[in-house]
C-alpha cells in the first residue's frame, strides 16, 4: 500500500516568495490494484511522487510505502520509480544499464542478467538490448526507463506517464505489464493525462488541483458525482477552480 497523509510542500519561488506545491494532500493506493493520479500540469503530481519515492521530504504530513516511512531506506528498497523525464546514460547499452540497477538492488550478476533478458523481452526490447541508450528512439528509451523501475522487483510502483511518447503497440505492452503486476499483488500508482487509460486500468482515481486532492473514487463514482458522461469531462470539471 502507498499512503500520503496531509502532505504539505512549498518551494522558494521568484522574489523569495514561497510557492505551495502540495496543500494537505491525502490519498492511498492499495495492493493488487492500479490507482490513478490525475491533474493538470503544476497540480503537484511530480512533487508528490518525489516525496513518496523518498527523494524529497514533505514540509509537513507523512507518507508510507508498504507500511514503511517513505523517506527511509527500507521503503526505497521496495519502491520502483519512473519519472516524467527519466535520464539514461547515452553510452551504456540498455541491458547493461538494467543489469547494473538490478545489482544495486542486491541481485547477483547472474540473477541480474536473467532479470534483464526476461524483462526486455517482455516489453518488446529484446532486439535492442545490446544497443547504447543514446541510439534508441524516444519511445524505446521510455520503455528502458519503465524497465528500470521494475528491475529491482519492487512491491510498490510509482509510474509517471509510463505510456507517453509510445506508439499504440508499445503502450499496449506497457499497460499489459502494469495489469500483470497489479494481479500479482503489487501496488501501482499511475500518474496519467490520458482519461481513456485511466478508465481502462484504474479501480481508484485521485484528482489533484493546485496541490490539493479535490476528489477520489472509482471512475464510475467520479462520473456520478460530476454528472458527466465521460471521464475526461468529469476530470476537467473537477480540475477547474470551484469544480
Amino acid at each position: 500500500m502507498i499512503e500520503a497523509f496531509g502532505i504539505e510542500r512549498t518551494f522558494r519561488g521568484p522574489r523569495s516568495s514561497d510557492v505551495a506545491a502540495l496543500r494537505g494532500a491525502t490519498l492511498a493506493a492499495r495492493a493488487g490494484e492500479i490507482t490513478g493520479l490525475l491533474g493538470p500540469n503544476g497540480s503537484g503530481k511530480t512533487t508528490l511522487f518525489r516525496i513518496l519515492a523518498g527523494v524529497l521530504k514533505p514540509g509537513s504530513g507523512s507518507a508510507r510505502v508498504m507500511g514503511l516511512d517513505a523517506g527511509g531506506d527500507g521503503a526505497r528498497r521496495v519502491t520502483g520509480l519512473l519519472t516524467e523525464e527519466p535520464a539514461l546514460p547515452a553510452r551504456v547499452t540498455a541491458a547493461w544499464h538494467l543489469a547494473m540497477h538490478a545489482m544495486l538492488r542486491g541481485a547477483s550478476w547472474s540473477d541480474a542478467a536473467s532479470r534483464t533478458r526476461t524483462l526486455l523481452d517482455r516489453i518488446g526490447l529484446g532486439p535492442v538490448a545490446g544497443r547504447e541508450c543514446g541510439t534508441l528512439s524516444r519511445g524505446q528509451r521510455r520503455r528502458v526507463a519503465f524497465a528500470r523501475a521494475l528491475i529491482g522487483e519492487p512491491r510498490a510502483l510509482l509510474l509517471d506517464e509510463p505510456t507517453s511518447a509510445l506508439d499504440m503497440e508499445a503502450a499496449a505492452v506497457v499497460r499489459a505489464e502494469m495489469v500483470r503486476l497489479a494481479r500479482e499483488g503489487h501496488t501501482v500508482l499511475l500518474a496519467t493525462h490520458n482519461p481513456d487509460e485511466a478508465w481502462r486500468l484504474c479501480t481508484m482515481l485521485w484528482v489533484l488541483r493546485e496541490g490539493r486532492v479535490v476528489a477520489g473514487g472509482s471512475p464510475q463514482e467520479l462520473l456520478r458525482v460530476t454528472g458527466k458522461a465521460t471521464l475526461e469531462d468529469a476530470c476537467l470539471a473537477l480540475q477547474r477552480p470551484g469544480g
